[in-house]
């Protein structure tokens, strides 16, 4: 943001507080004599009075630390994924409808089926739980008192006080968006792929492969996402992600030659992080970019508590945000473990459902290497057609289910051969 005169800023303070704030007619007044001639003395007029000063603080602080904060976007590398702010609610949704499966045109079954409901794989995932933070720091009058000495000392005074929660806020929302990589590939989110310890003799090997799978990426697959929907991911819509060792030892100019694009073409599907925190052996995630649905709820605001015994103001500023990642993208992490299945149960491993009624199960997996926690649901021993099993593990009885006992099993995708099972009986 350019450094604004004295003036002019307080000008612009006028302003957004007559649009935004209950100004007091007083102020308004004193607010619209600014000008540099008489800026210094404008300045001391309002530190004289404790009304003033408490409002032009609190209106200041808003305007400029607002503006900063929207327009540097926290300076987050990865900010630029945000999705726009939730001007109401506390809750985003997305919703996937799934590929169809084609059936061979029959014009006899045709004709049966003439009035046959045809209900679309609809998918939805819902993003809630906000998380608030406060930032606060202390300004003392004697600072807000230097700030009206020369024409561009306001702004330098306030961008120094915001400077410092401008700085906070930045930190935890690069910690919070790089923790959704890391919870999701914790959780068996990502399709994990197995590269050898990166060095700059292997290097190329590697970029090879992430090559191969950034364009198969770009193909109707369901097994790199973990609802398992049939998605894809034009190039154009791919960002691989890198730590800090992976953009020294691998050029970006390696990646475009083997992407077959110039550098300027390639660079804005690169994003360098400092490291992947808690994955060992990660040193590159290739995601869509709709991966992040990260919501800010509001904008960004300043309040001020004056201490006038003490001639000090604190300033706290709230942030509110949604982090969440999303399961119908697709999303690949190169690790140098290798990832692999142990066992895969059923929870709860018994139940007991009467008919018309649904029972919801997990999957537990035991993991290395970040395997794909993907899941294929199926069941046995049901008589009702209308006994079914999402794809996320919900369970519903036919309304005639004569049972006695129906069979949960969850398949890994990863590795068909390991899966477990529940029991249900039929009450």
């Amino acid at each position: 943001m350019a450094t604004l005169k004295s003036s002019a800023t307080t000008d612009q303070v006028m302003r957004y507080a007559a649009q935004n704030y209950s100004m007091t007619d007083g102020l308004r007044s004193i607010l619209g004599r600014a000008t540099p001639e008489n800026f210094t003395d404008l300045g001391r007029t309002i530190c004289e009075m404790e009304w003033s000063r408490n409002e032009w603080l609190s209106m200041m602080a808003n305007k400029i630390t607002r503006s900063d904060l929207l327009e540097r976007g926290f300076e987050n590398p990865l900010g630029k994924y945000r999705k726009p702010p939730i001007r109401a609610g506390q809750t985003a949704e997305q919703i996937y409808i799934n590929i169809m499966e084609p059936k061979v045109f029959d014009p006899e079954g045709a004709a049966a089926e003439n009035f046959k409901r045809f209900m679309p794989d609809v998918r939805a995932a819902y993003f809630s739980n906000p998380l608030t933070l406060r930032y606060s720091t202390t300004v003392y009058q004697r600072e807000m008192e230097g700030a009206f000495l020369y024409e561009d000392s306001i702004y330098n005074f306030m961008n120094s006080v915001s400077g410092k929660m401008m700085a906070s806020a930045a930190k935890t929302d690069y910690d919070y968006t790089i923790r959704l990589i890391t919870e999701a590939a914790g959780k068996g989110w990502f399709k994990s792929v197995n590269v050898p310890t990166l060095n700059a003799e292997n290097s190329n090997q590697i970029i090879t492969t992430i090559r191969e799978y950034s364009n198969l990426l770009k193909f109707y697959r369901s097994d790199f996402n973990i609802s398992g929907v049939t998605t894809r991911s034009d190039f154009s819509d791919q960002v691989l992600i890198m730590d800090a060792k992976a953009e020294a030892t691998c050029s970006v100019n390696s990646f475009a030659m083997a992407f077959n694009l110039d550098y300027m073409s390639f660079k804005p599907h690169v994003e360098m992080i400092d490291n992947f925190y808690d994955l060992t052996g990660a040193h590159f995630a290739l995601i869509d970019k709709e991966f992040f649905q990260i919501f800010p709820m509001w904008v960004p605001m300043m309040n001020t508590t004056p201490v006038g015994a003490g001639g000090y103001w604190n300033l706290h500023m709230l942030v509110s945000c949604i982090y969440a990642a999303s399961p119908f993208v697709n999303a690949i992490l190169f690790t140098e473990e290798t990832p692999s299945i142990t066992s895969v149960t059923v929870s709860p491993a018994t139940a007991e459902l009467a008919k018309g009624m649904t029972q919801n199960f997990t999957a537990v997996y035991a993991t290395t290497g970040y395997a794909s926690q993907q899941t294929n649901w199926s069941i046995s021993g049901n008589s009702d057609p209308n006994t079914k099993i999402s794809p996320n593990g919900c369970l519903t009885l036919g309304p005639d289910e004569a049972g006695p006992t129906i069979t949960v099993t969850a398949t890994s995708v990863e590795n068909s051969g390991k899966s477990g099972t529940a029991t249900v009986t039929v009450s």
